[in-house]
This record gives C-alpha cells, structure tokens and sequence, in this order.
C-alpha cells in the first residue's frame, strides 16, 4: 500500500524553509509548512509546494503551539495518512517517506502511537543515550493518535510548552501507554545550531528564553505522572 506522508513544520526564513521542503520532498514526503503571520512570501511557496499556510497568531506562540495546529490541519485537510513533525533544520532519512511509513503501519496500523526515528548519533550521550533517544523530537504519528492523545487534546497536548521539552513528555506519555516506537534504522539528520551546522539565528535567542519556563513546567508534570495524558475515551 502507498501511504501519504506529510513532514510538517513552521520557519522563520523562505530560504530555510525551501531548502528544507525540498529535502523532504525529494525523498517521497509531502511537506507543509507555516510560515510567519502575513509572510510577504506565502504566495510563493504556496506555487512550489501548495499546503503553505500563514500562521494565525500575530506574536509567534512557541514551537509546540504550531507544530500541533500544522500537524492537525495537514492530517484533517491535506489527504494524508500520517506526518512526521520536525523543525525546519532536519534532514529526511535516506530510506524515504514509504519505507517510513510502511514501518510505522507495521507497528500501528490504525496510526494509533508514536514513532520516533533514532539512528541520529549527535549530542551528550546521557544515561547510555543519544539525544535522538531520550525524546521525540521528530515524531511520526497517524490520524488516531492526533485525534484521542492528551484527551483529544491534539498530538501534542496543551500543557503550556513553548520551544522545549515537549518533545521529552511526548516521549515519556507515548512509552507509559505502551505506544511509543523507537527505530535505529532510520535517522532524520538534525542539523542544530548547537552542534555546529548552522550559525545562531534571532529566532534561536528568542526561543532560548523559554528554557525555563518550559524545563520547570516539564519537572511538575513528570513529577505529578502528566495528568492528562490519557487518550480520549469514546462512548458509544
């Protein structure tokens, strides 16, 4: 079966964001990105790669607040099976979008849990784990779950996240439900400003001043077993 595989994500920069859909692209995936509110530039993307949005909030929210909206409306409008959620500096892995989502539906056939590809071997190695390891920061995730996760809350709930640390809840909430999938055989290449493939950006020193608030929201939900975390229960 040939699935639709969309890669979602917002950008800052049209340059950006062009480089990294036509990586994805190139590789099977059908990407849609959200560009700034009122980007000048929005027409122009649209022509290249047609699911291009502009982003409804005027002062940008977070990372997390966007990429759940993007990730609902291209599983909901744009005729896709499943998406895979990344920022806009991540690089497909050489297998493509099929083989991606064959091993997803092998393991979630009614796209049910979360797949996070973990062959990136980068950053501090902590507890025996890569970073790709210890969250899922480039999840792949089918219809049910973005419909019933966090309560039907949407696939990454709304607890508050701005820029960080979503990504280890979700890893967290995915395992303790038992729908957390983790496969070394592929590896989405993150090509951070941190590990030296890209110079520091504006939108990275703005980012990096939620790191706090997002760190300590994190340690009270772990420490109180993420309420609310549950799927959402369906009475017929």
């Amino acid at each position: 079966m040939t699935y639709r595989h969309a890669v979602c994500f917002p950008s800052a920069t049209i340059e950006q964001a062009k480089k990294c859909a036509w990586a994805w692209k190139e590789k099977g995936y059908i990407p849609v990105i959200m560009l700034d509110w009122c980007h000048p530039q929005v027409g122009e993307m649209i022509s290249e790669f047609h699911s291009v949005y502009s982003c409804p909030w005027e002062i940008f929210p977070g990372y997390y607040k966007v990429i759940g909206h993007v990730c609902k409306t291209a599983l909901e409008y744009s005729n896709v099976d499943l998406c895979t959620a990344i920022g806009d500096d991540m690089l497909p892995s050489e297998q493509g979008a099929q083989i991606h989502a064959d091993l997803y539906f092998k393991r979630f056939p009614r796209g049910e849990g979360v797949m996070q590809c973990t062959g990136d071997r980068q950053g501090d190695i902590i507890n025996g784990k890569f970073a790709s390891e210890r969250i899922c920061g480039s999840p792949t995730f089918g219809k049910e779950w973005a419909r019933k996760a966090f309560g039907g809350k949407g696939p990454f709930g709304d607890y508050g996240f701005k820029s960080f640390y979503c990504d280890e809840m979700l890893k967290c909430v995915a395992e303790k439900l038992g729908l957390l999938y983790q496969e070394p055989a592929l590896s989405i290449h993150h090509a951070h400003w941190s590990w030296g493939w890209m110079q520091k950006q504006p939108y990275h020193e703005r980012a990096q001043k939620n790191w706090d608030h997002d760190r300590e929201l994190f340690d009270k939900l772990k420490a109180e077993g993420f309420p609310g975390h549950e799927l959402l229960t369906e009475i017929f």
